[in-house]
């Protein structure tokens, strides 16, 4: 069975509001969510994450994005956007052609690019909900992903994002989405995404092209499923 690749985004990651002492690493995360998998004879495994904001790869035998996402909230009691690994990078260099045409600068804020993605694997396209401050919500959308905006603060006299000042993050990207188009929302910058696949295809014996060549038994075999 040809084996498939996805990139997964799960709900309540956030890690700017925590302490480094309070996250729980990434790697012991995915080993027990792996084991958890492995356990319940479920095809799939975690390969690579991203930063601390759930940003992850996987592959699996015989799934599709409805059977991942399900299998994922199963053992993590997490919500996630889930896409196909395919699909996900040509929305992303969509995106990042998007970001040739910012909103009008505004003094002592920067816009930052990002997307706003649905957890409902049948989901439509997303709405274009008005403007709502700091946000600016893009043209750009396909089935369950939107181009945003945030204009976020900078440190007074710097070109540096302050932190201590996020004005409810990219937490309020889905929260508006939410309640404009009601279900459950993830939303992230786009450098998290593109960071995720850039990194990703730097795992040869892992992902990139060369995942697409291997049978069945020999992605079985690496995965350990």
């Amino acid at each position: 069975m040809q084996p498939a690749v996805f990139v997964a985004f799960g709900v309540a990651f956030g890690n700017i509001e925590r302490e480094p002492s309070e996250r729980v690493p990434m790697y012991d995360l995915c080993q027990a969510w792996n084991k958890a998998l492995r356990d319940n004879q479920i095809q799939i495994q975690l390969v690579h994450w991203y930063r601390h904001t759930g940003n992850f790869v996987l592959y699996g035998i015989g799934m599709d994005v409805k059977r991942v996402s399900d299998s994922l909230e199963s053992i993590s009691k997490r919500k996630f956007a889930v896409f196909p690994w395919d699909a996900f990078v040509t929305w992303i260099e969509a995106a990042k052609n998007a970001t040739k045409s910012p909103p009008p600068p505004v003094p002592g804020r920067r816009w930052t690019p990002g997307r706003v993605m649905d957890t409902d694997p049948s989901g439509p396209t997303p709405p274009h909900p008005a403007a709502a401050e700091p946000i600016c919500v893009g043209s750009l959308a396909q089935p369950r992903l939107r181009f945003v905006w945030r204009n976020d603060l900078l440190i007074p006299g710097t070109d540096k994002l302050d932190k201590g000042r996020r004005e409810g993050g990219w937490g309020k990207v889905a929260y508006e989405m939410q309640r404009e188009a009601g279900g459950c929302w993830t939303a992230r910058a786009l450098s998290s995404g593109d960071g995720l696949l850039r990194s990703a295809a730097e795992l040869p014996s892992k992902l990139g092209v060369a995942v697409f060549d291997y049978s069945a038994e020999n992605l079985q075999q690496e995965a350990g499923l």
